[in-house]
């Protein structure tokens, strides 16, 4: 009847000194030292978050323990639903037997009271326990095959220090907590709380091992070397389903101030591991038969399509996105997603043409931030929207949102020198554009960071240098003609009439009535003098 349960351990701060940590509940013997149930010598099958929710509760013996006390102690770090507290009670209720009624009772609109009579500690809370160390590590892993792990899990391990000093290793351990925290408030995945990562700390050098002991198929690992003022990393994104390395990185920071360093870290690996497992997913949903995607991959396989910025690719992102929205109707990025196909089809058309596209794009986003207003692609699928519809300081004020909620958001920062670029101040554009791309420094946005750039530049009078970064934006595989033609005018104005009017060519190709009006629709919210301007260069190269 062994399950194997004594290889799941619990992070509980209270084991320790002379607080107990052996009960019993009638023919049941609770362990926390060993992290087992037993009965008759015999492990009892309890998953990990119901065998946490009963050591909370017989540590609270005879005290009402409210639902919020129990969910912000057993889920520190990620948002859950009430149905995952009532799951667990379930499994606990019947993991006590017939008797479970006896111990284990609801206080209608109060919480739970836990009684075991003279087998439990006498009722006192966790004798200051943290409670990002509650939480505990999903089950042991099962027999091969009989529990596919969670594509969108992830599971940051605490670092291990090769070489350093004492106060390394709480400095490793903080930059660990905001790297998991910053993936937390990104919402695009399901991260596993610090207290179960850091519970596993021992299997940090065998990350297969955690990802199946915690159940997701993404594990991040890291080694630090801190020695002549430098903190040193390696860092090894992995699939737990097949044990393969994903990404790989090495990084050198300079060891200075604790939280300076870890913001700036933290930042650059929570951008590196959404890049990565982002970009693998999607890489997997293309290769299987769209008649067998489930919710998260098609949203992931309409990335693929929404990012090459066409309107027959966004069609097909649109189609795969509806598809998301349809088959979870609580994926609020997917309809952020859909949103942004949307914006894209009326961004590429004239403006009387954009009305119907709009509509349909505020509709999704609206949806988006009614599903999860704690998310910020939904934020910069609305304010998006809302700049396209001339509505600039709404649009501003809903991405500014996004990346309060999520300051390591790069499309948020992205979005926002976009706005800028046009009629807010040029130089807050581009500090926007760089925290943009140290963020995300491959990210498939980096022909619209380059535009921005380009277009702030010029307003400020720079064209040697707008010319320049115009050109880098025509050259990403994705730049759709409205950024082709913002290159070929701020080649025009800097004098480089020949380039400009071979851009202007690729744009003709493209849309073969492409003007100065289409042009001027597609960056509405230029002000009247960068539009003199443009047209100024414009009319140098036949863009009229």
């Amino acid at each position: 009847m062994s399950t194997g349960l004594d290889q799941t351990l619990i992070g509980l701060s209270f084991l320790r000194g002379d607080v107990q940590s052996t009960f019993q509940i009638a023919d049941l013997t609770l362990d926390l030292g060993k992290g087992r149930l037993f009965h008759g010598g015999a492990d009892v099958v309890l998953r990990a978050k119901s065998f946490a929710l009963l050591s909370y509760l017989v540590r609270a013996n005879g005290r009402v323990v409210s639902k919020d006390e129990l969910m912000s102690a057993l889920w520190p770090d990620v948002t859950v639903t009430e149905d995952s507290l009532t799951r667990c009670v379930h499994e606990v209720r019947q993991a006590l037997g017939p008797g479970a009624a006896r111990f284990l009772r609801t206080v209608q609109r109060r919480g739970y009271l836990f009684q075991a009579g003279d087998g439990a500690v006498p009722a006192r809370p966790w004798a200051g326990a943290d409670p990002g160390s509650v939480a505990v590590t999903a089950d042991p892993p099962p027999p091969e095959g009989t529990q596919p792990l969670r594509r969108e899990g992830i599971a940051v391990m605490p670092f291990v220090l090769t070489s350093g000093g004492p106060n390394d290793a709480t400095l490793l351990d903080g930059l660990a907590h905001d790297v998991i925290s910053r993936l937390a408030r990104l919402r695009s995945f399901h991260v596993i709380a610090r207290g179960s990562t850091f519970a596993l700390r021992h299997l940090a050098a065998d990350p297969q091992a955690a990802g199946r002991a915690l159940g997701v198929a993404y594990v991040f690992v890291g080694a630090a070397k801190i020695d002549h003022g430098l903190v040193r990393l390696q860092v090894d994104l992995v699939d737990a389903s097949d044990g393969r390395i994903v990404w790989t990185d090495e990084v050198a920071e300079p060891r200075v101030a604790h939280a300076d360093l870890t913001d700036s870290l933290a930042d650059r690996l929570t951008q590196a591991i959404f890049r990565e497992v982002t970009s693998r997913e999607r890489n997997r949903a293309m290769l299987s038969p769209q008649g067998s995607l489930d919710a998260w991959q098609s949203y992931h396989r309409g990335l693929f399509h929404m990012l090459q910025f066409s309107p027959t690719q966004s069609s097909l992102a649109r189609t795969l996105f509806d598809q998301a929205v349809q088959q979870d109707l609580g994926f609020a990025r997917a309809d952020a997603g859909l949103s942004y196909c949307y914006f894209l089809e009326a961004f590429l058309q004239p403006r009387g043409e954009r009305r119907a596209d709009i509509d349909l794009a505020l509709r999704s986003a609206s949806r988006a931030i009614e599903l999860d207003e704690q998310g910020p692609s939904s934020w910069w699928a609305y304010g998006r929207v809302l700049w396209l519809m001339g509505d600039v300081d709404g649009g501003l004020k809903h991405l500014q949102t996004a990346i309060k909620l999520s300051p390591s958001f790069a499309m948020g920062h992205q979005t926002l020198a976009f706005m800028l670029s046009q009629s807010g101040n040029p130089d807050e554009s581009l500090a926007y554009a760089e925290r943009a791309s140290a963020l995300s420094p491959h990210d498939p946005f980096m022909c619209a960071i380059y535009g921005s750039n380009a277009i702030a530049l010029l307003r400020s009078g720079r064209t040697e240098e707008a010319a320049a970064m115009s050109l880098m934006a025509a050259r990403q595989p994705n730049a759709h003609k409205h950024i082709l033609a913002v290159a070929a005018v701020a080649l025009a104005a800097a004098g480089q009439e020949g380039a400009a009017r071979s851009l202007l060519s690729r744009v003709r190709n493209l849309d073969q009535h492409y003007s100065m009006t289409k042009f001027a629709d597609a960056f509405a919210g230029l002000t009247d003098d960068a539009v003199s301007r443009m047209k100024t260069a414009g009319s140098r190269i036949g863009l009229v």
